[in-house]
């Protein structure tokens, strides 16, 4: 009970802050980009980094990973990027070979349940079932956002 406490305080904190970064043009992307990576991002590269506090709140007996991707398609409008995100059916052709299979559970509006079989290759291969929870906003017609959380991860043997 103590991680989960831990781990809702968390929670909490990071989408409030979330929530007023999206509401803001100059602090949307955070932190703000440095000249490499808006280069990067400029060049069609994807920066994805761990946001999880080195330090801060602990969870005991659990661990915590959280991460933020970040994506700059030159002429794309928040639509595009809906269009593409919300195409669950369609991860296995997109983020392959991470994503071996993905379902839509239910949509209502801009929030949606799917599931996906996701592997992921290190020193050692591990397949995982996955359930998320993904809400998607808009700041205009430039600037989207979705957030996911994951519901249930279990491990296929």
């Amino acid at each position: 009970m103590e991680a989960i406490s831990a781990f809702n305080a968390y929670v909490k904190t990071v989408e409030s802050r979330l929530a007023q970064q999206h509401q803001s043009r100059n602090d949307f992307l955070s932190p703000p980009l440095t000249p490499q990576n808006e280069k990067l991002l400029q060049q069609g590269e994807l920066i994805i980094e761990p946001i999880t506090p080195l330090t801060g709140t602990a969870l005991p007996g659990a661990l915590l990973h959280n991460w933020r991707g970040t994506a700059f398609v030159a002429g794309a409008k928040v639509a595009d990027f809906e269009r593409l995100m919300k195409d669950i059916s369609a991860y296995p052709q997109h983020f392959s070979p991470q994503v071996l299979q993905a379902k839509l559970l239910r949509q209502q509006g801009d929030s949606l349940q799917a599931f996906m079989r996701v592997r992921q290759r290190h020193v050692i291969t591990v397949v995982l079932d996955t359930t998320y929870d993904i809400i998607f906003g808009r700041l205009d017609e430039q600037h989207g956002y979705s957030l996911s959380r994951s519901v249930r991860v279990s491990e296929i043997g």
